[in-house]
């Protein structure tokens, strides 16, 4: 697991079934002087795919994998998801579709086509 601030990574933990980090101090945006860079954390986990190929495909071993957090504050957090990967997808996909106007209907087309 790592935590990363402005894309850079500032903490990383390795573990087997869990993963406790103790007293982990984010700083707040709140307060900084104005040229000073605004902190944008990111907690991301990954799996080890050499260690568990399964996690590859979904199957009957991996179809219920969760994930559980516990954070303890006496601060406010806000927690969200992440969906920069998906916008930046569906950001090319509009561009696609505005340099070649009729590319989504010809795509879907084909598809069905290749599906019959």
């Amino acid at each position: 697991m790592q935590i990363l601030d402005n894309d850079k990574v500032i903490h990383e933990e390795t573990g087997w079934n869990q993963i406790n980090m103790s007293n982990f101090v984010f700083r707040m945006n709140q307060g900084l002087e104005e040229n000073e860079l605004k902190h944008n954390y990111v907690i991301q986990a990954t799996f080890d795919l050499n260690m568990w190929p399964e996690v590859k495909t979904l199957n009957s071993e991996t179809e219920n994998i969760t994930w559980l957090m516990k954070v303890y504050t006496s601060e406010t957090v806000a927690l969200i998801k992440d969906t920069d990967k998906e916008d930046r997808e569906k950001a090319l996909k509009a561009s696609w579709e505005t340099n070649e106007p009729g590319r989504a209907e010809k795509a879907t087309n084909s598809r069905r086509r290749f599906t019959l």
